[in-house]
């Protein structure tokens, strides 16, 4: 491999990718990682989302959120560049699911800790990604089990669903 040939790197990151097993997904993080730093500007963003996509199977889910957060800092940093607004939207709408699932996980793992710029609650983190991607199975499901299950989840204003609604 040409240590500086990006397209060398992002097709060797997406060829462990394609592997089923947990230890090919491990090198392929670490592949993309590396392929994040070659890549050109433009093929950042889906990597990036990938990236996300990877670390979230892999249990990772901090880092998934985190990932996820720098493609939402690249796209509205990117937003005033009018020739590429319906695919910014689609990678906000994108990194904003990725990351509302990665703070659901850690949330049902009991380990999310809200940076101090995040003042809104889990359900509002969901229901801003939903907004954004109608119709998400997963997303649903999610925001469903957080009215049922995690009353604690909602934001203050909201009250949780009598019990006999819950199931």
């Amino acid at each position: 491999i040409e240590p500086k040939d990006a397209a060398v790197r992002v097709r060797l990151a997406e060829v462990y990718d394609s592997a089923t097993t947990g230890l090919s997904k491990k090198r392929a993080i670490e592949l993309y990682h590396q392929a994040l730093g070659w890549a050109a500007a433009d093929e950042i963003p889906p990597l990036r989302a990938r990236l996300c996509e990877l670390l979230r199977e892999t249990g990772e889910f901090s880092a998934a959120e985190n990932e996820a957060g720098i493609l939402l800092d690249k796209v509205q940093a990117a937003g005033a560049n009018e020739s590429a607004k319906e695919s910014l939207a689609a990678l906000r709408a994108q990194g904003l699911r990725l990351r509302a699932l990665a703070i659901f996980d850690q949330c049902q793992l009991g380990i999310w800790k809200a940076s101090p710029q995040e003042t809104r609650s889990v359900d509002e983190i969901v229901e801003e990604a939903l907004k954004a991607n109608p119709g998400d199975r997963e997303l649903v499901l999610r925001m469903g089990k957080i009215y049922r299950e995690k009353p604690q989840w909602l934001a203050a204003d909201k009250g949780s669903l009598p019990e006999a609604e819950r199931h």
